[in-house]
């Protein structure tokens, strides 16, 4: 969810106060994307570490040891390759909405910018983040992995290396999957089609 705000908010900043810097903003999201998890992960690590031998604050913990877990950096890492995907599909969707009849009859009738983007052309973004989203979704369960094992945070994918029994496996995957499932067959069910893009 912060990955989201960040990148709504972030996306919307570029398209309406940047345009003259579009391109490079784009080179730089290619950038970013191409950067390995591990690499994230190991750069932060690093950075914490190094802080704490400057000035002897340890800002979040490294890792989880006992009952001290992790929790600060390992949100940030799975968030930073989140957001730059996010911000990657709303800018391509709010560029490509902006050259629709739609919007420019709102141009021609004096509507602001802002109010373009908010009013208009946000419901088609957040319908084409949904359908999107899988594929971040199970980006983001591929780095759970990485994350709960650089960490030392016992979460439920290193849980299931640890116990491999069928029944075991059942219940994690119901109980990891199920939300999902019914969160997107909710929407696409239940939505209404002005916010599926599908009418107005």
């Amino acid at each position: 969810m912060i990955s989201f705000a960040v990148s709504i908010l972030f996306a919307s900043a570029a398209v309406l106060f940047l345009k003259k810097r579009m391109n490079w903003i784009k080179r730089m999201i290619l950038a970013a994307e191409a950067i390995p998890d591990i690499f994230i992960i190991t750069v932060l690590q690093a950075l914490v570490i190094y802080i704490y031998k400057q000035t002897d604050v340890l800002i979040v913990k490294v890792a989880s040891l006992g009952d001290e877990k992790s929790y600060v950096l390992p949100l940030i890492c799975l968030g930073i390759p989140a957001s730059v995907y996010l911000v990657k599909i709303l800018i391509k969707t709010i560029e490509e909405e902006g050259q629709k009849a739609y919007v420019e009859l709102a141009k021609a009738i004096g509507t602001s910018p802002v109010r373009i983007l908010i009013f208009h052309i946000s419901r088609n973004a957040f319908h084409k983040i949904m359908i999107n989203s899988k594929t971040l979704v199970w980006s983001l369960l591929a780095s759970m992995l990485i994350i709960e094992y650089v960490f030392n945070y016992p979460g439920m994918l290193s849980f299931l290396l640890t116990y491999r029994s069928p029944e075991v496996f059942l219940m994690a995957v119901t109980i990891l999957f199920l939300p999902f499932f019914v969160i997107y067959q909710s929407y696409f069910l239940f939505a209404p089609d002005l916010i599926k893009g599908e009418k107005g």
